[in-house]
Order: C-alpha cells, then sequence, then structure tokens
C-alpha cells in the first residue's frame, strides 16, 4: 500500500483499530490524506511513516504543525493544510526550517494567519505557495528568497501592494491576487485580469529605475508606498501624468534628489504637503488637475 485516503471519516485521533497498523505502512506509505476531519492535532503515530512525500490535513481543526514532523518525515515535499485554525506562530522557526524537501504548502484558509513567518522564506526547495484567505495584508520583500517558487496563489487576502522584487523571480510564472480589496489601484488598470508579464513588466519598471522613472498613462489610482522606498535616493525624474491619482503616499519624502515630478492629468485637489520636504524639485507639472487652490508656501 502506497497510498491510503481517509478524508472524511470523522477522525479525532489516529484509529486504534488493528485494520490499520501503523508499522506496517511505515516501508511502502507515501501519500496519506486525514483532510476534512476532526483532527486538532497532527497524529504523532505518523512518526513511523518515514517515506512519506505527500500529507494532506486540509478542513480540520489544526492549530499548530509539531516541531517533530521534519525530522521524521525526511521525504516529504507536499504539506496541505488549509481550511485549518492557525495562527502565525503556528509554523514555529523549528518546524519550517528543517523541511528541506518540502516543494508545495498550501495554507489557504487560515483566516488568522495573518502574517507569513520569516523562515518559510528559507525554504529554497519549494516552488508552489499556496495562501489564499488568510488575513494577509503584505507579502514581505523576502519572498524573493524562494528563487525556485514557480506559483504563488494570495487571492482574497488585505494586500495592497506588491513588492517590485517579484518582478526578479523568473521561475514565478503563474501568480493568483484577484480578491485583494484596494491592490488593483496600486497597479495597472486592468492587468490583475491579465497576463501575468504585464504586472511583473509594471514592477520591474520600478525595480530597475534609477535617474528617472516613469509610470504615466497606466490607470493608477495609488501610488504604493513601498515603491517609493524601494526607489534609488538619486532619483530625479518621477513622471506619474495621465493617472487617476489623487494623492501621494508619504514616502515621497524619501526622494531627496528629485528634481522633475510630473502629474497632469490626474485628480489632485489640492498639492500634497508632503512635496514641500522635497529640497531640489525644481519643476512641477500640474496641468489638468481639479485643483481647488495652491498653497501659500509654494
Amino acid at each position: 500500500l502506497t497510498r491510503l485516503d481517509l478524508d472524511a471519516n470523522l477522525i479525532c485521533a489516529w484509529p486504534s483499530d488493528p485494520a490499520f497498523p501503523i508499522t506496517a505502512l511505515s516501508s511502502t506509505l507515501t501519500l496519506l490524506s486525514l483532510s476534512e476531519n476532526r483532527l486538532d492535532t497532527i497524529p504523532p503515530q505518523i512518526k513511523h511513516l518515514t517515506l512519506l512525500q505527500h500529507l494532506a490535513l486540509d478542513a480540520n481543526l489544526l492549530s499548530q504543525v509539531p516541531a517533530w514532523l521534519p525530522a521524521a518525515l525526511p521525504s516529504l515535499n507536499t504539506l496541505t493544510l488549509s481550511r485549518n485554525a492557525l495562527l502565525a506562530n503556528s509554523l514555529p522557526a523549528s518546524t519550517l526550517l528543517f523541511l528541506t524537501s518540502i516543494t508545495d504548502l498550501r495554507v489557504s484558509e487560515n483566516p488568522s494567519l495573518t502574517i507569513l513567518p520569516f523562515e518559510l522564506f528559507r525554504l529554497t526547495t519549494l516552488t508552489r505557495l499556496r495562501a489564499a484567505a488568510c488575513g494577509l495584508s503584505e507579502i514581505p520583500r523576502e519572498i524573493a528568497r524562494l528563487k525556485r517558487l514557480a506559483e504563488l496563489t494570495l487571492s482574497d487576502n488585505r494586500i495592497e501592494e506588491l513588492p517590485s522584487i517579484l518582478s526578479v523571480m523568473p521561475m514565478l510564472t503563474h501568480m493568483a491576487i484577484h480578491a485583494n480589496p484596494g491592490l488593483s489601484h496600486t497597479l495597472p488598470e486592468g492587468s490583475i485580469e491579465g497576463p501575468l508579464s504585464n504586472v511583473k513588466g509594471y514592477l520591474k519598471r520600478i525595480h530597475q529605475a534609477r535617474d528617472s522613472l516613469d509610470l504615466s498613462s497606466l490607470g493608477l489610482r495609488k501610488l504604493p508606498p513601498s515603491a517609493l522606498s524601494d526607489l534609488p535616493l538619486r532619483l530625479s525624474e518621477l513622471i506619474l501624468a495621465y493617472n487617476k491619482l489623487s494623492d501621494l503616499p508619504s514616502t515621497i519624502t524619501l526622494l531627496s534628489a528629485l528634481v522633475v515630478l510630473d502629474i497632469r492629468q490626474n485628480l489632485f485637489t489640492k498639492l500634497p504637503e508632503s512635496l514641500l520636504s522635497l529640497p531640489r524639485l525644481t519643476t512641477l507639472e500640474l496641468e489638468a488637475n481639479p485643483l481647488d487652490g495652491m498653497p501659500p508656501e509654494v
């Protein structure tokens, strides 16, 4: 027996029935599915399944992944934990750091998993990460450490912007990011529904900017604050014309070398006060904005 499916059996613990002798499975079993049960802990008997490669534990009551799991299951490459009760600390460093063979990790629909643990981004073997509907509000820049990541699912979260470093992840070919309220405002209009290359192309512009950055005519409603934080301090020209912007993030004050700012044809009703903190700004293009007036300091 190499595959055992015990889904939807109302299991609360590993069956004590002699028909399920765990030791008899230890030398053959590679896939075990215990999804849609009532497990609140991962059964310790699984320690004996040393050849296990795929462990499915979706739709249970799990709040913790035990530290013994990586050492007991050295060949584990797929771990699915969606629809449980995982928290931000449910995946401790002592567990994550030793999942050295993992390629597929699924933790979707754990609404209290609001932060992806930092140690997760050290799993350099990971090719698929699914974390939809988890209450996530950001994607850390450290995600770029996952050099082999090909599929990233982050739909139905609270993410409002993407780190520009995603553009230099060459293996990333599939990214699901729909149903994140606010994210569409910080990306080119319609890009979420379009091919991933459109999103990565936009992020690449930001990531590779040097002296000048042109983000005009993209339908942007909001400039992501982290995008400005990622820009080089020597940036002297920023072109944001022909968008739908009505304000600029306070992080624009980081661009202390900015000389030219073009915000023509947007929706500004007042000039952002943060612009008054740009010491080298000499050219400000404001044409065709519904401005109520200019501050007296200008």
